[in-house]
């Protein structure tokens, strides 16, 4: 299993700097890594869409009226089921799920990062369809992957 909780918790707090995260309640979601075959059929299964490589997928909680972005909208897409990060015992609110490509994260550590960025800021409500939003969420990427928690000694370890 990889490790990626550590990142999670500094992704959160810069979020919760920046504002985009609003509220006290520790956020939780599930992260899968999976083969491109299990991603691709996700994709397909879930959202309709047939891709050769699927890099990261994120389906957010169906509660989305309480996520801290306002230009969250509403989706009726289900979401499967995967494993949890969180081991917090305080008030939490769950924001989803990722599912990231293992071939990706076993091979690419700087890229396995940006995609939990990416996920996560699907998961609060960012989008790219539009180049309007395309922009916004791209900015926000940017800055997150210039934080320095990213070279903090934070490693993806492999083992189970």
């Amino acid at each position: 299993m990889r490790r990626l909780d550590g990142y999670l918790k500094n992704i959160f707090r810069e979020l919760r700097t920046r504002g985009v995260i609003k509220d006290r309640k520790n956020p939780t979601l599930e992260l899968s890594l999976l083969p491109n075959e299990d991603l691709r059929t996700l994709k397909k299964d879930f959202l309709h869409k047939n891709v050769e490589v699927v890099d990261v997928l994120a389906f957010p909680a169906p509660h989305q009226k309480d996520f801290p972005n306002p230009q969250q909208q509403s989706s009726t897409t289900p979401s499967p089921a995967s494993l949890s990060t969180s081991r917090s015992k305080t008030a939490v609110r769950y924001l989803g799920e990722i599912y990231i490509n293992e071939d990706i994260a076993r091979d690419d550590h700087e890229h396995t990062v940006f995609l939990l960025v990416h996920g996560i800021l699907h998961l609060l409500g960012y989008r790219h369809e539009k180049k309007h939003d395309s922009i916004i969420m791209e900015r926000l990427e940017n800055e997150l992957m210039k934080t320095p928690f990213l070279y903090h000694g934070i490693r993806i370890r492999t083992g189970t």
